[in-house]
């Protein structure tokens, strides 16, 4: 069990870095779409995997 939680913890973070580099490098606004589209999904994965 710990081994998987460590595991989606850091699953978790490669998604946030991932996401921050995004928006470092993408349009405010193709962010804005995506989140638009895809935003209610993503969330409820990374409130899911903090979900303690």
């Amino acid at each position: 069990m710990a081994v998987g939680a460590s595991l989606n913890q850091h699953i978790a973070l490669l998604r946030l870095i991932v996401i921050y580099i995004y928006m470092l490098s993408i349009p405010l606004e193709v962010i804005l779409n995506v989140i638009l589209d895809e935003g209610i999904p993503v969330v409820i994965v990374v409130v899911r995997d903090h979900d303690y």
